[in-house]
C-alpha cells in the first residue's frame, strides 16, 4: 500500500512539472541570451518613462499573412533618461519613430528620432527637449509578417485560420511570448498603459472585427472595413487582442444601479460540431452542449466515486490524484496532441474542413463507448457507497 501511495505522489509531482513546462513558448529549456536580458531587464532605457496609453492602428492582409500600421505611445516622463527602448520581435520591422511633445513649441509638431537596433529591441537616441517635458507621444510605424502560432494558445504568435465555410479568421496568442511579437511596445509586464488603449483594425469588409472594450466607430471603403475599439481602464500589453472573422452580434440591456448596462455578445460562426450551425442547425449545437455536459459530469463524478469506493482509505487521496493525472493531465495532453493532428490533416492552405474533423472525434467517442460497455464489467451496489471509511 505504501509503495502504491509513493507511486501516486511521484506521478502527481511529475504531472505538475510537466504541466508547468507547457507554457509559451514551446521550446526546449536553454541558457539566457543577450536578447533575454534586453527583454526582461527594467533598466535605464525603461525605468525613466511610464506608459499612459496605446493607440494601435493595424491593417491585416489575409493574402500574405502580413500586417502594417503604427502604435502611438503616450508616456509620462518620471526622470531624465538618455535612451528609450521599444520592443518589436523579428521578423517584424519598425520603419520609423516620430516624437511629438504636446506642450513644446521648440521642436514643432513632430520630428524623427534616430535609433539603434539590437535584436528585438530598438534604442532611441533622445535630445534634451524630451527630458524637460512631463508628457510625450511616440509614434512607431511598423510592418512585417509576424510569427505564426503553431499550437495556440500554448505557443505564441498570430493565428491565421479558417472556419468551416472557408471564411478567414485571425487573432493572436502572446501572453508568454509577449505583445511585441506583433506590435511595437514597451514589452514589460510591470508597465501597462494606465489610461487604457484603443485599437483600430482594417480588414476585408466581408468580416467583422472584435477587440477589447467598446466599439466606437466602424467605416467601409474600397472593400475594406475599419473598426475602432476603446478600453478606458488599464490593460496588459498582451491582452490587447484582435478577433477578426464571421461573427454574429446580439445585445441585452440590464438595469444597473446607476442606469442601463448595455451588453454586447459576439459569437463566432464556427462549424463546431459537424452538422451544427447558427441557422437551421442550431438545434444540433444545443444538443451537443447538453451531451457534452452530461458526459463530462458522468465521467468525472462517477470516476471519482468509483475510486473512492474501490480504494483503501490510506491511499485514497493518492488514488484520486492518479485518476486526475490520467484524465485531466496526461489524457488532456495526449488528446490535445492527437486532436491537433486530426485538425492539421483536414487543413489545406489555412482552410479547415471542420465537419470532417468533428465527425472523426465523434467516431472515436463512439468506439470508446462501445469498448467501455463490452470490457468494463462491474456490479453496482448502491448501499456500499454509504459505508466508505475516510
Amino acid at each position: 500500500m505504501r509503495l502504491l501511495a509513493k507511486i501516486g505522489l511521484i506521478l502527481n509531482f511529475s504531472f505538475l512539472i510537466l504541466n508547468s513546462s507547457m507554457a509559451q513558448p514551446l521550446k526546449a529549456l536553454q541558457k539566457f541570451t543577450h536578447a533575454d536580458t534586453l527583454r526582461g531587464t527594467y533598466g535605464p532605457s525603461r525605468d525613466w518613462w511610464d506608459v499612459q496609453r496605446y493607440d494601435l492602428n493595424v491593417k491585416f492582409n489575409f493574402k500574405d499573412s502580413t500586417i502594417s500600421g503604427y502604435n502611438r505611445i503616450s508616456f509620462k516622463v518620471l526622470k531624465k533618461g538618455n535612451s528609450l527602448q521599444i520592443d518589436l520581435q523579428e521578423p517584424m520591422i519598425a520603419d520609423s519613430f516620430k516624437m511629438h511633445i504636446p506642450n513644446c513649441k521648440v521642436t514643432g509638431a513632430e520630428y524623427d528620432v534616430d535609433f539603434v537596433k539590437d535584436g528585438n529591441a530598438y534604442f532611441l537616441k533622445l535630445d534634451q527637449t524630451i527630458k524637460d517635458e512631463p508628457y510625450s507621444i511616440l509614434t512607431v510605424y511598423f510592418h512585417g509578417k509576424p510569427i505564426i502560432a503553431k499550437r495556440p494558445p500554448w505557443d505564441g504568435g498570430l493565428i491565421w485560420k479558417s472556419s468551416a465555410d472557408g471564411s478567414p479568421f485571425v487573432s493572436v496568442a502572446c501572453q508568454g511570448l509577449g505583445a511585441s511579437v506583433w506590435y511595437p511596445c514597451k514589452d514589460h509586464q510591470s508597465d501597462e498603459p494606465d489610461n487604457g488603449a484603443s485599437i483600430i483594425m482594417t480588414y476585408p469588409d466581408t468580416l467583422i472585427g472584435v477587440a477589447n472594450g467598446k466599439l466606437i466607430k466602424e467605416t467601409k471603403k474600397n472593400g475594406y472595413k475599419t473598426s475602432k475599439w476603446l478600453v478606458s481602464s488599464p490593460i496588459n500589453n498582451y491582452n490587447i487582442v484582435p478577433y477578426i472573422g464571421k461573427y454574429v452580434n446580439f445585445k441585452e440591456v440590464y438595469k444597473g444601479e446607476n442606469g442601463n448596462l448595455n451588453m454586447d455578445y459576439w459569437v463566432m460562426r464556427f462549424g463546431l460540431f459537424g452538422i451544427g450551425n447558427p441557422g437551421t442547425g442550431v438545434i444540433f449545437l444545443i444538443l451537443s452542449m447538453i451531451v457534452y455536459g452530461m458526459a463530462f459530469d458522468f465521467f468525472n463524478i462517477s470516476g471519482s466515486l468509483f475510486v473512492e469506493k474501490e480504494t483503501d482509505s490510506k491511499i485514497r487521496s493518492s488514488a484520486q490524484g492518479l485518476f486526475m493525472l490520467m484524465s485531466n493531465g496526461l489524457g488532456s495532453i495526449l488528446g490535445g496532441e492527437l486532436a491537433g493532428r486530426v485538425v492539421s490533416h483536414y487543413s489545406n492552405n489555412g482552410v479547415t474542413d471542420w465537419s470532417s474533423a468533428w465527425f472523426i472525434f465523434a467516431g472515436y467517442a463512439l468506439v470508446v463507448a462501445i469498448l467501455f460497455a463490452l470490457v468494463f464489467k462491474y456490479k453496482h451496489n448502491p448501499n456500499e457507497i454509504q459505508n466508505i471509511n475516510h
